[in-house]
């Protein structure tokens, strides 16, 4: 027995993909008005930044809902991580500690929204086997055995696992998911009625 329940819950939100586009655009804009502002040798590095910083706050919040999910979605996001890439290498080569620390985290962190973000995989799923219940969790999964689990239910859309320290887990299905209910039920009690 072997069940993966598709949730209709998304790992990620709009409103989440808009805050890191935002996020790293104020740093782009931060940073070009200090390299503009300070280094008279790098200034037309620093308007490049600050305008690509503008330019990236007018893409993110004109065309929000185009950006999650598509193509030009991943490619403005590898822009940007290719933008902080770039300045984090520029500010190791001037030995600018705190700039190159940053903008390396930042990088990082839009790298990882690339894979995170991407749309073939973007719901949560519930596993259900002979070991336990997998529930889903902010990065990882968590593992509930059948021995911590009082009944699982799954009516009307919602999966509901009802756990023997009195705490009810409730997740709407996805409309995509063809789980037959009645036999994830029949399946499930020969487990938990152990």
């Amino acid at each position: 027995m072997h069940y993966s329940i598709k949730l209709n819950e998304p790992k990620t939100l709009p409103h989440q993909v808009t805050a890191l586009h935002l996020t790293a655009a104020l740093a782009f804009i931060g940073a070009g008005s200090i390299i503009y502002v300070y280094c008279f040798d790098k200034q037309p590095f620093g308007l490049a930044l600050l305008l690509a910083g503008i330019a990236v706050v007018i893409t993110a919040i004109k065309w929000q809902r185009q950006l999650y999910g598509t193509f030009g979605g991943i490619v403005l996001r590898f822009a940007e991580a290719s933008l902080a890439l770039g300045v984090a290498l520029l500010a190791y080569s001037y030995h600018w500690t705190i700039p190159m620390v940053m903008f390396g985290i930042l990088s990082l962190t839009l790298v990882f929204a690339l894979y995170w973000e991407k749309k073939d995989d973007n719901f949560l799923t519930i596993e259900i086997s002979e070991e336990g219940v997998k529930l889903p969790k902010a990065l990882s999964y968590q593992m509930v055995a059948w021995s911590e689990i009082n009944d699982v239910i799954l009516k009307y859309g919602i999966l509901t696992v009802s756990l023997t320290n009195n705490k009810l887990l409730q997740w709407q299905v996805h409309s995509d998911s063809n789980t037959n209910a009645e036999q994830l039920m029949e399946d499930c009690k020969a487990f938990y009625a152990k």
